[in-house]
């Protein structure tokens, strides 16, 4: 079977969900399938480039088409490398905002559509559209559902995916069926060889600082309930934006006891991060609850036994509670600041390495697009889910 994978961007490290795409499309050649990688709206090159890219020995064929390319030239060079191809299967790892900057990808169905006649398509969501929070929102939410309803009439997707349980119930409400594929993490492996050791209780923000009020709270109250255990801790800081790394550490600054055990390790190389990560006690993660079956840092943790903190409730989405489909996953999400919770948390987690494992996944992948499910448009929903 020949597979080509569609994405936004390709630059290593630079794109969470091309990473992801380079990861599966790897693992997918180990398992005997042809694939390789087309990045439609590539932000790091000017025009466009055919290489080779690699991920852990396995060589994987690309082509890289600049976003500051016009429309007809992008598609014309995607058509003629696509055709070059021959694949059976056109895999589209959808983000608005991947395909074009404001996100409203306007023509993405029509050069999808142009070069995929006689191809079966398979659609990961890994985004939709964004809340309505304001008018100008409000409009871009609108347009973005549109692009998502036009793309898939066009394309007609014989298997659409998403990891949210929100996006499958949304994709429902305008007409279309989703299966279930969870995301794995794009960083490293659960491999026992490179285990660190650290004699403190290890918690850890990785890449997301944003400073939430809920997130200091459950610190507060975390940091209490060690230092009444009479446990040292440490609280590290890996990667991320340094306006955003600056105003956390000024709040969990103004914690009790807190202050010089704030370690700021900046952003790591693989081994380190993978030490770091192995070493860790807690992620906490200001994600809000309902979205983090698409977070690649709680999958960074969780893929490697480590519970994650998620004190963030965005209002409105309560009822949809920790966005993972599996029942184990969510319980290894620790949601109060208690020390009984983290052992029941820190259990739960060892099973997470085996779900969101590569191998399994790909499996997953694999199996749902053999099946050939014919996914068709059933109509205008009467009364669209509310914002």
């Amino acid at each position: 079977m020949n597979i080509v994978f569609i994405c936004g961007t390709l630059e290593p490290g630079r794109d969470g969900v091309g990473d992801y795409t380079r990861r599966l499309a790897a693992e997918l050649r180990t398992q005997h399938l042809n694939t390789a990688i087309l990045s439609l709206n590539d932000k790091y090159i000017d025009e466009y480039s055919e290489s080779i890219q690699e991920f852990k020995g396995v060589e994987i064929p690309v082509l890289r088409l600049g976003e500051k390319l016009a429309t007809y030239r992008k598609t014309i060079l995607a058509k003629n490398w696509i055709e070059k191809q021959n694949p059976e299967w056109l895999s589209l790892q959808y983000v608005p905002y991947s395909f074009q900057q404001k996100g409203i990808p306007w023509n993405l169905a029509y050069q999808l559509h142009f070069f995929s006649k006689g191809r079966k398509w398979q659609i990961m969501f890994h985004e939709l559209w964004i809340d309505s929070t304001n008018y100008k929102n409000t409009i871009i939410a609108s347009l973005q559902r549109f692009f998502i309803k036009d793309l898939a009439r066009k394309l007609n997707p014989n298997v659409i995916h998403t990891s949210l349980p929100l996006y499958k119930k949304r994709l429902k409400y305008l007409g279309f069926s989703a299966k279930e594929l969870p995301i794995f993490s794009n960083i490293l492996e659960n491999n026992g060889s490179l285990h660190g050791y650290s004699p403190n209780f290890n918690i850890v923000f990785f890449s997301q600082f944003k400073v939430r009020e809920s997130v200091i709270e459950f610190m507060k109250k975390l940091v209490k309930e060690l230092i009444l255990a009479d446990i040292d801790f440490r609280i590290l800081l890996v990667g991320g934006c340094h306006e955003e790394r600056v105003r956390l550490v000024n709040e969990l600054r103004k914690i009790p006891r807190v202050n010089r055990r704030i370690i700021y390790k900046g952003f790591l190389n693989e081994i380190a991060l993978k030490k770091t990560i192995q070493s860790s006690d807690l992620c906490i993660t200001p994600v809000p609850q309902h979205v983090l079956g698409k977070s690649g840092s709680a999958a960074a943790f969780l893929a490697q036994g480590i519970p994650v903190a998620a004190p963030y409730i965005k209002a409105g989405y309560e009822e949809f509670g920790i966005g993972f489909y599996d029942e184990r996953l969510k319980n290894a999400i620790l949601r109060s600041p208690n020390l009984r919770h983290l052992d029941i948390a820190r259990e739960a987690a060892k099973e997470a390495p085996a779900i969101l494992n590569i191998s399994k996944i790909a499996n997953q992948y694999l199996a749902d697009i053999l099946e050939e499910s014919s996914v068709k448009f059933s109509g205008y929903p009467i009364k669209l889910e509310q914002e």
